[in-house]
């Protein structure tokens, strides 16, 4: 399988990555990412990550045609673009929605950080491969798709094995993060750069920039 990337920023190397996973139950494959709303959820992610750091952190965003990542569909090939990013696995956060949520979590050894949006859990996810990482997990407290009672346990189970872990709920949010959707793209933004901070070339620059345009499809 291979994956669609738009990427916003440099790719030399010479920035930290936040990598961007939409979410999915792989019933709906699409080829075309710019007609796949589960894509389009999160641009805004990108641009806000982008504006508030300065521009010092690129973001790659995934497109998965087989439209989501249930059943482990398209790990390998995330797998491998990790490896071919020209950053050291500390430079780089994993942040997924949903599905993709669930597919930063299992690949997010090594990587400094995951962010995981209300992440589809089976209950039985390891905990080992994350020591080293910042986990976050946020999860609106009215999501009837995926379980924030199981996200905030498997958040303990996370601190109880050493990881650095929290859990943040989002009040009066669902699963597709309509509601309020600036306090999404806003914490997500701070948890990257909370993360990525000591790598970033330019942390204190101007945050008004005219629209960007990303590069890639």
């Amino acid at each position: 399988m291979s994956l669609g990337v738009r990427w916003f920023g440099t790719r030399d190397g010479s920035a930290p990555v936040l990598v961007l996973l939409h979410g999915g139950t792989g019933r709906r494959p699409s080829t075309s990412a710019m007609a796949d709303l589960r894509f389009l959820r999160m641009t805004p992610f990108a641009l806000e990550v982008r504006r508030r750091s300065h521009r010092s952190i690129t973001v790659a965003q995934i497109h998965n045609p087989a439209g989501g990542w249930p059943r482990g569909q398209g790990r390998a090939a995330l797998d491998d673009f990790l490896s071919g990013l020209d950053v050291p696995r500390a430079q780089i956060v994993l942040a997924g929605h949903s599905s993709g949520g669930h597919v930063a979590l299992a690949a997010g050894a090594d990587c400094g950080g995951i962010i995981a949006l209300a992440p589809w859990l089976s209950g039985s996810e390891p905990v080992e491969h994350l020591r080293g990482s910042r986990v976050t997990i946020l999860h609106g407290d009215r999501d009837r798709v995926t379980d924030p009672a199981r996200s905030a346990a498997y958040v303990r189970q996370l601190v109880a094995a050493g990881v650095s872990a929290r859990f943040q709920q989002m009040a009066g949010a669902g699963h597709a993060m309509v509601q309020r959707p600036g306090q999404w793209h806003r914490a997500v933004a701070d948890e990257a750069i909370a993360i990525l901070l000591p790598h970033m070339a330019n942390p204190n620059g101007p945050t008004d920039f005219p629209f960007e345009r990303p590069l890639g499809p």
